[in-house]
C-alpha cells in the first residue's frame, strides 16, 4: 500500500521572521495612509486646520516610514548574511529573480520619501509664502523660470 503525504512548508517560528511580517504590516499601514493623505496634499481642503495638518501628516508619516524601512532593511541584510553565512546560495534565475524583484521594490520605496513628487511648478512671486512644517517659508524662485521666454532689452 502506498501512502502519499503531502509535503508541507514548516512554519517559520524564529523571531527576526516574525519581526518581519510585523514591519511588512506596519509598513503597508503606512504606505495606505500616506496615499490617502498625499490625494489630500494634491487637493487641499477649505478647512484652514485640515489644509495645515494634512501636509504635515504626511510629512511625518513619510518621514517615519523612511526610519521604518531603514530599519526593515538592516533586518533583512543581518538575515540574509546569517542564511549564507554557513554556504553560498546556489545562485541561478530562479534564486536570482526574487531577489531582483525585492531589490527594486525597496530602492523605489527608498527613493520615493528622499525625492518628493512634485505637481505642476506653480509660478509664484516674490512676496508668496508657502507653509511648510508650520513656519512660512519665502519663494527663493525668481517667477521668470516657469514664466515664458521675455526678452530682454
Amino acid at each position: 500500500m502506498n501512502v502519499t503525504t503531502a509535503t508541507k512548508k514548516p512554519k517559520r517560528q524564529n523571531t527576526a521572521f516574525k519581526h518581519l511580517m510585523i514591519l511588512h504590516w506596519i509598513m503597508a499601514a503606512f504606505i495606505l495612509s500616506l496615499y490617502i493623505t498625499g490625494v489630500f496634499v494634491a487637493h487641499p481642503l477649505r478647512v484652514s486646520l485640515l489644509a495645515w495638518l494634512v501636509p504635515f501628516l504626511h510629512q511625518s508619516l513619510g518621514m517615519l516610514f523612511l526610519m521604518l524601512l531603514i530599519a526593515r532593511i538592516f533586518l533583512l541584510l543581518r538575515l540574509f548574511g546569517h542564511k549564507y553565512s554557513r554556504r553560498s546560495p546556489k545562485v541561478t534565475s530562479t534564486w536570482l529573480q526574487p531577489i531582483i524583484l525585492h531589490s527594486s521594490l525597496y530602492f523605489f520605496m527608498l527613493i520615493v520619501p528622499v525625492s518628493p513628487i512634485e505637481g505642476k511648478p506653480r509660478v509664484l512671486s516674490a512676496s508668496d509664502e508657502r507653509r511648510m512644517i508650520g513656519a512660512a517659508v519665502r519663494s527663493s524662485t525668481p517667477k521668470s523660470l516657469f514664466s515664458p521666454a521675455e526678452t530682454v532689452s
